[in-house]
């Protein structure tokens, strides 16, 4: 996607750059999700979770318009698209640990293939991972090739944008077929600026190498994911004991 100059947008864009600046340099460091709080209940059922990472179905990262930047008057592309594989499934097993709602939940980083790890377990409970999308926009400002000038004083000349998609399932250890938990969850966070050597144009950000890592962001941001994780453990707490 390519946006030219139009009147009034040069202002407001360089408005945007100013008060970005001033804002200093953001926090490098990544916040952990903070579960809800415990349930009130008298005592945890006795029913034992597994939980296994999320299988990640996220597409290829995708290049796109980068090389569109040099051209006055340009002024912004949408560079590139990169697809993280968060481990959702973490967060979900902290979520389901907090609860005190059953009486043993363990997280497994990995799905080995093989039934005998879980059969200490009464469910087991995984998913997918759609997508982390993650689309980046580069900024010229309206001046083509000279935009690198700033970049390289690290004022922040790109932004990016994150869409998020997972499901999750559940089932019981002796029938594994058949799904007695299913849920969907999508979020969307806010744009946040970045430069060519980290966020807010003076931070060097984590893991940077070829694109990725420029933003600093919770992988499970907990302002977000707090209402619909207490839906999943109060679901799957009602769907095992059926």
């Amino acid at each position: 996607m390519t946006s030219y100059l139009v009147p009034g947008r040069l202002g407001l864009m360089a408005l945007s750059l100013l008060l970005v600046v001033v804002g200093g340099c953001a926090s490098t460091k990544l916040e952990p999700y903070v579960p809800n709080p415990p349930q009130p209940l008298a005592a945890p059922i006795k029913l034992r979770v597994a939980v296994v990472e999320l299988e990640n179905q996220s597409p290829p990262r995708e290049w796109l318009g980068m090389g569109s930047i040099i051209i006055p008057g340009v002024i912004y592309v949408n560079s590139q698209v990169q697809y993280t594989p968060t481990k959702f499934g973490a967060c979900v097993a902290s979520e389901l640990q907090a609860s005190k709602l059953f009486s043993k939940v363990t997280y497994f980083p990995t799905w080995s293939g093989e039934s005998e790890p879980f059969q200490g377990y009464d469910v087991i409970l995984s998913g997918s991972l759609n997508h982390d999308k993650r689309p980046d926009y580069e900024t010229a400002w309206g001046f083509g090739f000279l935009a690198t000038v700033p970049k390289l004083l690290m004022i922040p000349g790109n932004w990016e944008d994150r869409e998020v998609s997972f499901e999750l399932w559940a089932a019981k250890t002796q029938s594994p077929s058949h799904v007695i938990f299913l849920k969907k969850i999508e979020f969307k966070e806010p744009s946040k600026w970045h430069s060519i050597i980290g966020e807010a144009g003076c931070c060097i950000s984590q893991g940077w190498h070829e694109g990725e890592g420029q933003v600093i962001r919770s992988p499970c941001p907990t302002e977000l994911l707090q209402a619909p994780f207490l839906e999943v453990r109060q679901e799957l707490f009602s769907a095992v004991q059926h």
